[in-house]
Parts: C-alpha cells; sequence; structure tokens
C-alpha cells in the first residue's frame, strides 16, 4: 500500500504541474492590472518591482473594492475588467487597508515573458526540486517514517506553490488548510 500511495502522490504532483505550467502560459502576452490577486479580492505577494501596483505602494492583502466604478467579489473581477482593455489604458482601483480606503490610478500592462519568468516560473520550478528531493528521499530509504514525513510534507508545500494553486486559494481556505496538515506533519515526524 505505501507503494501505492507514492505513486499515487508522484502521479498527482504531475498532474498539478502539468495544470500549473498550462494555467500560468496563459497568463502570457495578456493585459493584466499591474498587480496579482488572490481568489477573494486582495492583492497578492507576488510582485516585480517595475509593476505598476508595486509603484503606486500597494501592499499584499490590500482588499480591492472597486474597479472603475464596478464593485469586485472576487479576484477574477479584477482580471476581468481588464482583459479587454489596451495596455497603457488607465484603470482607477479603490482599495481598503488597516482601515483606511484610498484610490490609485493604474495603466493596463501587458504580462510578458519576464514578467512569467519572475513571478510564475521560479516558484514551480522550486516545487519541482522539492518533489524531486522528497522522491529522491523516498527511493533511497522507503521503509522509513521521517521519509514519509519529509515525502508528504515536501509533496504539500510543492503543490501549494504551484501558481494556479497560490493564486486561487482564498486565504482562509489554505489557512485553515495549511496549518493543520503542517501540524500533522510535525507530530507525524516528532513520533518517528
Amino acid at each position: 500500500i505505501q507503494s501505492f500511495v507514492f505513486y499515487a502522490l508522484v502521479a498527482l504532483f504531475l498532474v498539478i504541474s502539468v495544470v500549473s505550467f498550462g494555467g500560468a502560459l496563459s497568463w502570457l502576452n495578456k493585459p493584466f492590472p499591474g498587480f496579482v490577486s488572490y481568489a477573494p479580492p486582495l492583492v497578492g505577494s507576488m510582485s516585480v518591482r517595475d509593476w505598476p501596483g508595486k509603484l503606486a505602494g500597494l501592499k499584499m492583502m490590500d482588499r480591492i473594492v472597486t474597479v472603475d466604478g464596478r464593485p469586485v467579489r472576487k479576484g477574477q473581477d479584477v482580471l476581468d475588467a481588464v482583459s479587454d482593455k489596451t495596455p497603457g489604458t488607465q484603470v482607477r482601483y479603490v482599495l481598503q487597508a488597516k482601515g483606511q480606503t484610498r484610490e490609485v490610478t493604474l495603466p493596463v500592462t501587458r504580462f510578458g515573458l519576464r514578467d512569467f519568468l519572475l513571478v510564475f516560473f521560479v516558484t514551480f520550478v522550486g516545487g519541482l526540486i522539492l518533489i524531486v528531493l522528497a522522491v529522491i528521499v523516498q527511493v533511497l530509504k522507503p521503509n522509513s517514517p521521517t521519509s514519509w514525513a519529509f515525502f508528504y510534507s515536501a509533496s504539500f508545500w510543492a503543490a501549494t506553490w504551484s501558481p494556479p494553486l497560490m493564486f486561487s486559494l482564498p486565504t482562509s481556505f489554505s489557512t485553515s488548510i495549511m496549518w493543520p496538515c503542517v501540524l500533522w506533519e510535525s507530530l507525524f515526524f516528532i513520533s518517528c
């Protein structure tokens, strides 16, 4: 049964990797707001120093309230609002952070190869390296509880580093799932 679990998790990670990479590639050469957002309408953590959002002082977890006067209910609403605009078009955002509301106007930009490499590709490669290390450890020590703990932990973190998961998991969901998993892995590792 252990070998079945091992191969099933490796296969699952391969599927997540292919879907993630395809999802990330779909951003290339498309208009985007100059910052990334999570599934709930919050400014994401990934940024490049010369993006308009970064230059305007947007911070991770700033809540996006409106785009050009239209209310925003989910992060996808932000992308939809700029998807038909040409790069350079000015878009007005209302944001909330720490009880303060502010308005910023940012130009729509095109998500280029450099952006893809800096934002998605680095984390994707990091996840791949982590899963390769986990597979190596598991192959070298297949019956060790410690190697299983490392394999589960590395698989979990590698999967959460996949670009679509990073930007689609609501913060409350990822927090409610992530920390119990980390705690379980830690307890499993300590009991070994």
